[in-house]
């Protein structure tokens, strides 16, 4: 009976170390809208993330509409988008073809 508790206890014990252990986490968010909500949503989101998964590797996409979320002079969180692209784990994309579209300029 001693046998059965200590080897239930030493399985148990394992089992909950690799159960304990965080996986990665990865996220990629699909901007396609010009609502400000939303763009201000997504900030708010990722900063969420980063505060309960430090680890966390994050990208954030725009296409379409969204475009103006990242231009200078357009965009409503401006300053949180330069914020987080300065932190090695968001990275920022924007679709070239949705710019050819919408006639947006790289540099901008």
């Amino acid at each position: 009976m001693k046998k059965l508790i200590l080897i239930a206890t030493v399985l148990f014990a394992v089992n909950h170390e690799t159960l304990s252990q965080s996986k990665p986490y990865n996220a990629v968010f699909d901007i396609t809208t010009g609502d400000t909500v939303v763009h201000q949503r997504v900030i708010r989101w990722v900063n969420n993330i980063l505060k309960e998964h430090p680890d966390a590797k994050l990208e954030v996409v725009f296409y379409g509409k969204s475009l103006p979320m990242v231009e200078a002079g357009k965009s409503t969180v401006a300053k949180d988008v330069i914020n987080l692209a300065g932190n090695n784990k968001v990275i920022f994309a924007v679709c070239e073809q949705a710019m050819k579209v919408h006639n947006v300029d790289k540099k901008t």
